[in-house]
């Protein structure tokens, strides 16, 4: 008898510590995942600091949120929630479930390139672009998109994939804002649509500033966009966007950090215009400020397949403003470069003496081997977009043939007597806001060589 009771007791305390398993603000979950007991994680989490392992597997269920979404205007101010995610931990989206740090939290993603962070689709068995959500990060940092003027007298606008009434708010005063820090973050199947003009895309930066670190993330085979910039200040190091079903990656409403190597394939995009990179000031004032203009280096953009609805491997527009410096775009594109609106000609180049001079669009290093069309042109375009690349010999831009071998036998690093090793120009010597410093590389792309493979062991191709 005594046994007995022993043994029930035994059982009793091993479900009230299986029970008890699931930290503070989640829920059991029923079933196991590769072996691993389920917490589910749902509601607004508005003063609440979670640690997620890798023991455990983690399911977003709904509309999740981290803060209450007020303004931090100095970093200073309290953190009302944080997330953290210790290296390996995997987190499955249910279907319609997203998550957001809003602009009084922050995330702290501290993957490895051996174990990075994974968000990913519950259903593993055939997940599909679109299943979940995705990640998205709000902060304080300046927009031009003003949804509302705050009673404090800066913009602010409404997330994308929720009702205004209740969506979450970016933006802010503060460029010098601080949303956490990110490494090695991979997000798999991400992008679901709600309605025409409201989806979601595998990670989207909303206003975010400076302060926040971002390196080594990767956007998988999304619905929408890979990486998606609203505004805002962010530095990014080490970006893979792959195989997204619009645009690999794009800035919007005046964003103005930095970026350095950057690699994006576009293969079986189904939106009506996917792009390697697409760029917008803002599409309903394409001159209002603060102006996007960011300063990005070290891009390898890679059209695959046979897709012949591939689009622009660069598109600049809406009058965005920017640098470029050390990209490859190559592949099945219909353009390899393309530049429309007319505000984006204005700021972006002027015609000195009879010829086109870069101004406030810069593109230096820069080789297209496209296999539809190099240069888009329009006859209504202010300027050659032709003569603009070709606008000094300093530049060193070149169009090379598609039948030029250009690339090692990967399809993504340089061969090792092509044109893109040892040729790269250093990228600018200026320190960012933020404190983000360009690597200084002499090679044009995101990668030097197979052996500089910084994608190896943690992405997935």
């Amino acid at each position: 008898m005594r046994k007995y009771f022993f043994s029930v007791l035994l059982f009793a305390l091993s479900a009230v510590q299986a029970y008890a398993a699931c930290p503070s603000g989640t829920t059991i979950g029923s079933g196991k995942i590769d072996r691993k007991e389920i917490c589910v994680i749902e509601g607004n989490y508005a003063n609440h600091n979670l640690v997620l392992t890798p023991d455990y597997a983690w399911v977003l269920k709904g509309d999740v949120r981290f803060g209450t979404g007020a303004v931090r205007q100095n970093n200073t101010d309290k953190v009302a929630a944080t997330l953290t995610l210790e290296a390996g931990t995997v987190v499955y989206g249910s279907p319609q479930s997203f998550i957001t740090i809003t602009r009084d939290a922050q995330i702290f993603v501290k993957g490895t390139a051996a174990q990075p962070v994974v968000f990913t689709a519950l259903d593993q068995v055939n997940p599909t672009p679109g299943y979940w959500g995705g990640v998205v990060i709000t902060g304080n940092a300046r927009i031009n998109n003003c949804k509302t003027t705050s009673t404090l007298g800066f913009c602010e606008g409404f997330i994308e994939g929720v009702a205004s009434e209740i969506a979450p708010r970016y933006g802010g005063p503060n460029d010098q804002d601080s949303s956490g820090s990110i490494e090695y973050l991979r997000v798999e199947y991400a992008g679901y649509t709600f309605g025409t003009d409201s989806e979601l895309n595998a990670i989207t930066f909303y206003a975010v500033g400076n302060q926040t670190k971002v390196e080594y993330i990767q956007a998988y085979k999304g619905a929408d966009d890979g990486v998606e910039l609203f505004g805002g200040t962010v530095n990014l190091r080490y970006v893979v966007s792959t195989d997204n079903d619009d645009d690999g990656f794009d800035w919007d409403q005046g964003w103005s950090g930095a970026a350095q190597f950057i690699y994006i394939t576009l293969e079986n995009a189904s939106e009506k215009d996917p792009n390697g990179i697409e760029a917008d000031n803002f599409k309903d004032n394409h001159s209002v400020t603060p102006r996007s203009n960011p300063t990005l280096s070290n891009i390898t953009i890679i059209g695959k397949g046979k897709n012949p609805k591939l689009f622009n491997g660069i598109m600049l527009r809406h009058g965005t403003g920017g640098r470029i410096y050390n990209t490859l775009v190559a592949g099945n594109f219909q353009n390899c470069l393309n530049i429309d609106s007319d505000e984006t000609f204005r700021n972006g180049g002027e015609i000195v003496n009879g010829q086109v001079q870069q101004t406030g669009l810069v593109m230096e290093n820069i080789i297209l081997q496209c296999n539809q069309n190099q240069i888009a042109q329009d006859s209504k375009d202010l300027w050659s977009v032709e003569e603009w690349f070709y606008a000094s010999v300093e530049q060193n831009n070149y169009v090379k043939s598609p039948t030029e071998n250009l690339l090692d036998a990967d399809g993504v690093t340089p061969l090792a007597q092509g044109p893109a090793l040892k040729t790269g120009y250093l990228p600018p010597e200026d320190i960012f806001p933020g404190g983000f410093e360009f690597i200084p590389v002499d090679y044009v792309g995101a990668f030097g060589s197979s052996l500089q493979k910084w994608t190896d062991g943690w992405t997935l191709e």
